[in-house]
């Protein structure tokens, strides 16, 4: 691909750096399994560290291959012409139509590469589709309304603030508050910030926003291992179609570095987190067995309810279960440990009881917090659909409910206006996290930082629930959490915890 863009040039030249950094390969990858790295862009499923190794080794990417420009430098600009953008490249592009002036200006102004910029855009908004890309209304707090009582309307090109658990809000409040009223402002002033969190701190190629080498884990673009090559597509679509440039790369170099190596398919590019290797459960009701954690996957056998299986690990709400020397994967919607009904409230594993200190009582939201995952969700009087009488109500998409009670396949919820049962097939776990697999204790501080107070300790495995505002937005401040701990809040790392679809014992 490079050999045949070089060829349109008068006089082809390509520079490839490399930067050597003084650690092994696999210390870097012992790092970034820990920082909950994703097989999907959605954000549910961990990745396993075989699937981490190969997208984080620049040898997987041959010069002949577009995946290469992931190594690219985008700290220079690329000295495009408005009128050829915006009729080759942006052209249909939803609300990115016509912006290449826009680009062009934020490029200018910030030493950032336009055609990364627009690579960048393109794909968070899906071509210029997205609800973010498309306008977001908020009232004059920021928060998401009905676009009849909007303040404002916010637009998000980039992608920023959409965290995993909460995109749509998240990235809102991040475009309200920094006053991105229009597609030019985000645009612009998304550039701003990816020039001063990323490229001008030395993160100025696609591998480096997303692998940190000189950092590794932290700050990071992503969490979805492909992030960094999803990218080269679009910037190998963009350069396909001007005439004249030249191409920088600066290629990473680590100490027992290994050689190129085959891609992990199927189930083998997913984590299988054993913290409920060995426990039994039944099925609940008849369910696919499937050879990986998605209903993509191929069936293997359909088992019947009340079926005993043992846990070999799980993923994203899926289960790797082993029945009569059969191994695959199972909804955890559809198990039960067995000769139990535990209640979601007493998943929680009591802190240790060498705490000393508890901070002040609060009585602000403390339930555990889940969020609609589609629109004309039915909230029911029984955990049943057999009767349209059973129904209260539909609720919309992205609507924040209240989890009271459950049984193997609905939760009793609140939405603080009436209270009743929901699939659990269609709400996701908000404020649920989960202590990482790790050798000592996790240290609850007072405060946000490693200077704070230590008020307690959690272990690994440990259930929690992440603090929220009036908002129902997540509390955090740089790499840290607020948590409710015993009566009251404390701050932990947010490396060492991961979110949590479901809960199983």
């Amino acid at each position: 691909m490079l050999n045949r863009m070089l060829k349109l040039i008068d006089e082809p030249k390509i520079n490839v750096s490399h930067t050597n950094y003084n650690y092994s390969f696999k210390d870097m990858i012992d790092i970034q399994v820990t920082k909950t790295p994703k097989v999907d862009g959605a954000g549910k499923y961990i990745a396993s560290r075989s699937l981490v190794e190969y997208y984080a080794n620049p040898n997987n990417f041959s010069k002949e291959s577009s995946d290469y420009l992931q190594f690219l430098k985008l700290s220079e600009n690329a000295s495009l012409n408005s009128n050829e953008i915006n009729r080759k490249v942006l052209h249909n592009k939803g609300n990115l139509s016509g912006q290449a002036n826009s680009f062009i200006q934020a490029g200018n102004k910030y030493g950032v590469n336009e055609v990364y910029l627009m690579a960048h855009a393109l794909h968070e908004t899906g071509n210029g589709t997205s609800k973010l890309a498309t306008g977001v209304p908020v009232d004059k707090y920021g928060d998401i309304v009905h676009k009849n009582k909007a303040s404002h309307i916010v637009y998000n090109m980039y992608g920023y603030g959409a965290v995993d658990n909460n995109p749509l809000q998240g990235g809102a409040k991040y475009a309200f508050n920094r006053r991105w009223f229009t597609p030019a402002a985000a645009i612009i002033g998304g550039a701003r910030d990816i020039a001063n969190n990323y490229i001008n701190s030395g993160q100025d190629t696609l591998y480096k926003m997303r692998w940190n080498p000189n950092s590794p884990g932290y700050p990071q673009y992503a969490t979805h291992v492909q992030w960094a090559v999803l990218q080269t597509k679009r910037i190998h679509e963009i350069y396909s179609l001007l005439d004249y440039y030249i191409l920088k790369f600066d290629v990473p170099t680590f100490k027992q570095q290994p050689n190129a190596s085959p891609l992990p398919t199927g189930d083998k590019a997913y984590h299988v987190d054993p913290k409920y290797k060995g426990k039994t459960a039944k099925t609940t009701a008849s369910v696919n067995l499937r050879t990986g954690p998605t209903t993509s996957f191929n069936i293997i056998r359909t088992l019947g309810k009340n079926i005993t299986v043992t846990i070999i690990g799980d993923n994203g709400g899926w289960y790797k279960i082993k029945v009569n020397e059969i191994i695959g994967w199972i909804s955890g919607n559809y198990l039960q440990k067995e000769n139990a009904r535990i209640r979601v409230s007493d998943k929680f594993t009591a802190p240790p009881s060498d705490d000393q200190y508890i901070p002040n009582k609060s009585d602000d939201m403390q339930d555990l917090l889940a969020i609609t995952t589609s629109d004309g969700v039915r909230l029911r009087k029984e955990p049943s659909t057999e009767n349209s009488d059973n129904i209260i109500k539909q609720l919309a998409s992205d609507i924040y409910v209240y989890i009271l009670d459950e049984n193997p396949n609905w939760y009793f919820v609140s939405d603080k206006q009436d209270k009743g049962w929901i699939s659990k097939d269609y709400v996701a776990f908000h404020n649920l996290f989960q202590v990482t697999s790790m050798e000592s204790n996790l240290n609850v501080r007072i405060e946000p930082n490693l200077d704070g107070e230590i008020i307690g300790k959690l272990q690994a495995h440990n259930y929690i629930r992440a603090a929220i505002n009036n908002s129902g937005e997540l509390i955090i401040k740089g790499n840290w959490i607020k948590i409710y701990f015993k009566n009251g809040y404390g701050w932990i790392n947010l490396a060492y915890i991961q979110k949590q679809d479901s809960l199983i014992e």
